[in-house]
């Protein structure tokens, strides 16, 4: 299981971003849409908004964040494993 963001339901008010909410620091800003400025600064490019997001690769599913969430904007969804399609493994099984 893995946590997802129901965006539609979120509201920003951070409750989630807490590393003692999720101790794998898996929650984390996202830029919604990249701008290039007219007159750049030295970093060159501006993010206009920005949306919150779990790292798949962080989230162990242990859904500390759903409690913390005011509005239940965050769910657990089963993690799909890939399906192996016919032919044979190279791996070899040592035992």
């Amino acid at each position: 299981m893995k946590a997802k963001i129901i965006h539609e339901k979120c509201t920003m008010c951070q409750a989630c971003l807490d590393l003692e909410v999720c101790p794998k620091g898996a929650i984390d800003t996202v830029p919604l849409l990249k701008i290039t400025c007219q007159t750049p600064c030295n970093r060159g490019t501006c993010f206009s908004g920005f949306a919150f997001d779990i790292d798949k690769n962080l989230c162990d599913g242990c859904g500390t964040c759903l409690k913390v969430c005011p509005q239940n904007a965050i769910i657990l969804i089963e993690e799909k494993i890939p399906e192996r399609r016919g032919g044979k493994s190279n791996a070899t099984l040592r035992v």
